[in-house]
């Protein structure tokens, strides 16, 4: 007969006879479980209630069986913060409190978590009726938890069901996959195929939503140099416009091709009144603007900035600065903060000319090296021992250094600032190394007189006279010259038809100077060695540039102010356009490369690289290849192997295999099957150390420990608590340790035990006594009546007959006490004995 069984109730029957006689359902609810009272029970069909009801819970579920049709399984769940108590039996109940069915249960304690193994109990019941069309199976569903099983067979259900709508625009479904790349339709779902055909198909076109420096494709496009980060090669030409009003409205380069037009009115600087180019360049500063004007024949390059905000009109601007000759930069290659400008520099070879804006006077300090302490521009070009800097302040100072040895590669060596002189900064008389005006009044005079001797006013030179002889200081002063038909250059004058005057002043040996009085042009010479005493030897005749005589475009290697045939196309200042050079004598051509496109017409890469390159996941993508993602990639754990960066939460973690402690240092947990054992298996593998294991208990707060237990890899345990060995024995090298539950076995007497013993009840201290009786003399063995439970502490033998004895001094003594006995060595009449310990 079966231990357990369920039993419908008298008062279970009539409800159900009643609800099939009225054609009404019971609606059972409840399900409770009782501990007996202790004990085991019976259920029997009379009872109303269980024996001792312990806990009652709404039901989980209440079905039929699908394999017994008139069987009824009730379900419920008692969740894991509920328990303390046994369960032994269990009772159906209706929504009035009637007990409709009544079972036996194996024991089972439900525990709580705060008794440390807390977990959910399911309870099932089942009972068999005549009729299950009186029991109402609905259950409330506010109180079902699903169990697995209830889990698994919806699923089960669902998975065989087609019963689904269709998807739509608005609603997720089941759709028809087509593989059509034409098909409007909306109800149709692309397959993987029509998809790679589309793919492929926009890989080989560049979508209409890419731009080309910041143009949309929509249509064909033409790019500016703004466009390409330039300045335009030529935004106007200027005419009679006053350059004062081009402000960051007007940025561009423009061109003045006529030097009448660039007046100090209009604008240009005091120093080059000529045609050329005028710059407008962006300053590094908030609102600021600069200009350049370039001389178109010098090459003379002049700089000025705004002196303040602008103006709304004409400025204000500072005056113009002439600028020393260095490499064109049009935009800063930096914007300095508190960059230590000794470090901006580079070897002989290694670098190219650099241009870097220091926007801030609080930021140009002597400490970071710089010259002034006034915001400005620093140009780093190339030089002796590598480089040199060049700074200009946004005031017009200008100051330069070089490098002392060769680029340290850290910060110079640099020698001392230099100024350059300008209207800014003039020099003063003993810095270029002249007189005061106080000093020069002083010795007017005596310099007057000099000249006057110098320069002595000789008599005019005869028609056969010559040049050649007028040598020496006896010779020094002016002399006339007769005629033009007599100054001819076979008498040594520099040319034919001379009517002026010649200097002769006094140098190494001699200087001559002859200035025409018909067209104003001068000539000079000196001695080209020692006196020859009639002639010379003098130098060939030197002309002087004068407004007489200029010097030709030819003579100062510039283009004539007229134009040439190339000066026609060619530009003052060479120019790149999107990175091609353009001094426009020829034309260039700019590629797709150039602008940062791709080809129109398309390449065999471009066909599969996309325009712009891009990540998927943090995985470099441009389309010229496949790639893989991962599981890190992605923010997921591994299916198989691999590392998990941080806190794992999970259900529960289940080991199937033996652990791995090969693979590095840490703890490894797996599960071992070796010879049909099942153990789990944990490894420590500290690598060079000891390791161990270390099991802690903590609060909630994790701020107290409320327990643990240590292995040490060397084996030992170590615990905060007690050892517990329920139904077991605690052992050490397979020796099981002595206790009170196994006290240590005594030895065999050897003398009679006779005695008794008795233990304080203040102290615990214990006395025990005995006598050994009579017999041979030697050492018997002697055990106390009860073990000592810590220490024996003192042993004291008196003999019972000493006079006559031959055993010499040993006896009436003790030796090899321990908690349990002693040896004592006796006389053939026997000894008294008394031990105390704890």
């Amino acid at each position: 007969m079966s231990t357990f069984k369920s039993v419908v109730t008298t008062l279970g029957q009539a409800r159900i006879a009643a609800a099939i006689a009225a054609g009404t359902d019971i609606n059972i609810t409840h399900l409770a479980v009782g501990d007996g009272n202790g004990k085991a029970t019976t259920p029997v069909a009379t009872q109303t209630k269980l024996v001792k009801e312990v806990y009652r819970t709404p039901l989980n579920s209440l079905k039929l069986d699908p394999a017994h049709g008139n069987w009824v399984i009730a379900e419920a769940v008692i969740s894991a913060s509920v328990g303390g108590f046994w369960m032994r039996e269990m009772g159906l109940f209706a929504d009035d409190g009637t007990l409709i069915a009544v079972c036996n249960m194996a024991d089972t304690y439900k525990p709580t978590l705060a008794e440390g193994s807390g977990r959910t109990q399911t309870l099932r019941m089942v009972i068999a009726v005549s009729n299950t069309e009186a029991i109402s199976l609905l259950i409330d569903d506010s109180v079902i938890m699903a169990t697995e099983q209830y889990v698994n067979d919806l699923l089960a259900a669902h998975e065989k069901s087609r019963n689904h709508p269709d998807g739509t625009l608005t609603a997720k479904g089941f759709v028809q996959l087509n593989s059509s790349v034409s098909s409007t339709s909306e109800a149709l779902a692309a397959t993987p195929k029509a998809v790679k055909v589309a793919n492929d198909n926009a890989n080989t076109r560049v979508p209409s939503t890419r731009k080309v420096n910041n143009k949309a494709l929509s249509a064909d496009i033409t790019l500016t140099a703004a466009d390409v980060g330039a300045l335009p090669v030529a935004s106007a030409v200027l005419g009679t416009a006053n350059i004062n009003t081009f402000n960051l409205a007007n940025i561009g380069v423009y061109v003045q091709s006529t030097g009448a037009n660039a007046t100090v009115a209009n604008g240009y600087p005091a120093g080059s009144q000529a045609a050329g180019v005028l710059e407008v360049i962006p300053a590094s500063w908030t609102g600021g603007v600069l200009q350049r004007y370039t001389v178109q024949n010098t090459g003379m390059v002049w700089t000025r900035a705004l002196n303040a905000a602008w103006n709304g009109a004409d400025g204000p601007w500072r005056d113009w600065v002439q600028a020393s000759a260095v490499n064109s930069v049009t935009v800063p290659s930096a914007i300095l903060t508190t960059t230590d400008i000794n470090t901006l520099g580079f070897a002989s070879g290694a670098g190219s000319a650099a241009l870097y804006a220091q926007p801030k006077n609080a930021n140009a300090t002597a400490a970071l090296h710089y010259p002034q302490g006034i915001a400005g521009t620093l140009y780093v070009t190339p030089s002796a021992y590598g480089c040199q800097q060049m700074y200009v302040t946004f005031t017009g100072n200008i100051w330069n250094r070089g490098l002392s040895a060769d680029w340290n590669g850290v910060d110079g060596p640099w020698k001392e600032w230099v100024p350059t002189y300008s209207a800014n900064n003039k020099p003063t008389a003993a810095d270029v190394g002249a007189w005061t005006a106080a000093q020069s009044a002083a010795s007017e005079k005596a310099l007057s007189d000099e000249i006057a001797t110098a320069f002595k006013i000789r008599a005019n030179l005869t028609a056969t006279d010559s040049p050649n002889a007028l040598h020496g200081t006896a010779m020094l002063g002016h002399y006339g010259v007769p005629g033009a038909a007599a100054a001819t250059t076979d008498k040594g004058y520099p040319m034919n038809g001379f009517v002026g005057v010649i200097f002769v002043t006094w140098g190494p040996n001699a200087t001559q100077q002859i200035a025409f009085n018909n067209n104003g042009r001068q000539f000079t010479r000196g001695a080209s060695g020692a006196w020859n005493g009639v002639d010379g030897p003098w130098t060939a005749w030197n002309e002087i540039y004068c407004q007489a005589n200029k010097p030709t475009p030819a003579d100062v290697g510039a283009l004539p102010a007229g134009g040439t045939a190339v000066a026609a196309t060619k530009l003052a200042t060479a120019r790149k356009i999107a990175g091609v050079a353009f001094d426009g004598t020829q034309d260039i051509g700019l590629s797709a490369a150039n602008v940062g496109a791709l080809p129109a017409a398309g390449t065999a890469v471009a066909a599969t690289k996309l325009a712009t390159a891009r990540k998927i996941a943090g995985v470099a993508f441009d389309g010229t290849q496949d790639i893989g993602l991962n599981a890190d990639n992605v923010g997921a754990f591994p299916r198989a192997g691999g590392d998990v960066n941080g806190r794992v939460t999970a259900n529960y973690l289940r080991a199937i295999t033996i652990p791995h402690p090969g693979d590095g240092q840490g703890t490894y947990l797996g599960w071992n099957e070796s010879g049909g054992q099942g153990e789990s298996d944990f490894v420590n593998n500290r690598g060079g150390g000891v390791g161990g294991f270390l099991f802690r208990t903590v609060n909630q707060a994790n701020s107290v420990q409320t327990g643990f237990v240590r292995f040490t890899g060397t084996g030992d345990l170590a615990t905060q608590g007690s050892i517990s060995a329920e139904g077991g024995g605690i052992y050490e090298m397979g020796q099981r340790v002595f206790s009170p539950n196994n006290r240590q076995p005594v030895n065999t007497n050897t003398a009679n035990l006779g005695g008794g013993w008795w233990r304080c009840g203040d102290t615990g201290m214990i006395k025990q006594w005995g006598v050994v009786n009579k017999g041979s003399r030697g050492w018997s063995t002697v055990n106390f009546p009860i073990p000592f439970p810590s220490t024996c502490v003192n042993v004291q033998v008196t003999a019972i007959n000493g006079g006559g004895g031959t055993f010499s001094d040993n006896f009436g003594t003790a030796q090899i006490i321990n908690n349990i006995g002693f040896t004592c060595g006796q006389d053939s009449g026997g000894s008294y004995w008394e031990a105390t310990g704890w």
